[in-house]
């Protein structure tokens, strides 16, 4: 029996193989499948950046230094204050910035010998004196501080000038001057003592008809020589006693020795002709 199972197992494994011989030669061989690529590999990321340095600290602030020196008026008669200022490049530091002062001729000018600009100010002022000076001086006024030194010019006059004057007649009384002398001579006097400034010269101007110029030396003019064509020709008035009288005006202007002028300063005054140089009387 177990012969008989053998050849009927040895058949069927022949049969098997006889079938699948058969199918083989009928059959496409199928081609073998391809693997996928591999996906790239992604670059490394790069580095981050390196961080900035941090920005250098400031430069310090440059110290500060004399700008500039000014003053208030560059030219003054003696006896007055003019003023001075000091300025700085930038703010003075803590305790503030002490700039030494000097006057080239103290006769002229005087300054204090500093002034101090205040911390965080940049200018401060100081005061000038000046006393009378008997003629013009130009005065060099000088600041330093921190090794920078500045200038400015001072000049300092004589007083100022101011002409001022009376006029008087022994008869006729203020404002008035009377022809005596047959016309040639004025009785009135003039007196310009009341004028102000180191004077060395008075130049009056009588003018009626004709014009009188003359300069004298000192401030009394009396005794004054005329001619009659001085009112001859004019219109004459008539006071409230009758008496004949032709307008003058008399100017007066004063110098000093330095050769500075004052303003003119003008009356106006009677001229009585008194009977004289063709005017009836009275």
């Amino acid at each position: 029996m177990r012969a008989a199972l053998w050849r009927v197992g040895t058949g069927l494994v022949l049969a098997l193989a006889v079938a699948s011989c058969g199918d083989s030669k009928s059959s496409t061989p199928t081609a073998p499948s391809v693997a996928p690529a591999p996906a790239p590999t992604p670059p490394p990321a790069p580095p981050p950046p390196a961080p900035e340095p941090p920005p250098p600290p400031p430069p310090p602030p440059e110290p500060p230094r004399l700008s500039s020196l000014s003053l208030s008026e560059t030219s003054v008669p003696g006896q007055s204050s003019p003023t001075g200022t000091v300025t700085l490049t930038s703010a003075a530091p803590t305790g503030g910035a002490v700039v030494r002062l000097e006057s080239s001729n103290v006769d002229g000018a005087r300054v204090p010998s500093s002034v101090t600009v205040a911390a965080g100010a940049t200018t401060a002022t100081f005061t000038i004196t000046t006393p009378t000076v008997s003629t013009r001086v130009n005065v060099t006024i000088t600041a330093s501080y921190a090794g920078v030194e500045r200038t400015a010019t001072l000049t300092v006059t004589l007083p100022a000038l101011r002409a001022s004057f009376t006029v008087t007649s022994p008869t006729r009384g203020a404002d008035a001057c009377v022809l005596i002398e047959g016309g040639t001579e004025l009785d009135c006097r003039l007196d310009a003592s009341g004028s102000s400034g180191a004077i060395v010269r008075w130049s009056w101007v009588l003018m009626a008809v004709e014009r009188l110029i003359t300069q004298k030396a000192d401030a009394i003019f009396a005794e004054i020589d005329v001619q009659c064509r001085l009112v001859s020709g004019g219109e004459s008035n008539t006071d409230d006693e009758g008496r004949r009288w032709v307008p003058m005006t008399i100017s007066l202007e004063v110098m000093d020795r330095d050769g500075a002028q004052s303003p003119s300063t003008t009356k106006r005054v009677r001229l009585y002709t008194n009977g004289n140089c063709g005017f009836s009387a009275p």
